[in-house]
């Protein structure tokens, strides 16, 4: 027996786990544009799958396999899939992260982002980033207005202080 994921629609194409392999749909004529090789691994997950679109062109899928009591050979990690929506081509590959003695039990989340975080039943928490660099302007719009609000607040501050002290003082 295997298992499927449900569907996830990304710009008018589906993207899912279908039994042993990723593919990717059409989602206007139903019909399969791309599909990876047969991996059996992918027989069991315990997870749906989860899609991020990036800005460079790719759309890259992950799903949690079933670790080590299933007799499937486990994942250290997750099983992945890129697809190049320009050139339509597929590939998977492996995020390693820990060791395969612990079970990937946990669904997979795209955080905002663009991390992908899973947890594993180690007790451990996995947040796998990219390499890409935060984009510039956003941290430091931040700190201009974080540094006018204390100056805003200094200054009130002043002000209240000696009006406080010319009441103290006036008879």
């Amino acid at each position: 027996m295997t298992y499927g994921s449900c569907l996830v629609v990304v710009d008018g194409l589906g993207y899912a786990q279908t039994g042993l392999r990723f593919e990717v749909f059409d989602m206007k004529t139903g019909s399969v544009i791309a599909s990876t090789d047969k991996d059996s691994r992918l027989g069991k997950t315990y997870s749906n799958i989860a899609v991020a679109a990036g800005d460079d062109g790719y759309v890259r899928g992950y799903v949690s396999p079933a670790g080590v009591p299933n007799p499937l050979t486990p994942v250290d990690g997750l099983i992945c899939f890129e697809y190049n929506v320009k050139t339509k081509e597929i590939r998977t590959f492996d995020l390693k992260v820990g060791t395969a003695v612990a079970d990937n039990t946990n669904s997979v989340k795209i955080g905002p982002n663009g991390e992908v975080v899973f947890a594993k039943n180690d007790g451990k928490l996995y947040c796998i980033t990219s390499s890409h660099e935060r984009s510039s302007g956003s941290d430091s719009t931040m700190t201009i207005v974080l540094v006018v609000v204390v100056i805003v607040l200094l200054i009130a501050l002043v002000v209240f202080l000696a009006r406080y002290k010319g009441r103290q003082q006036t008879p």
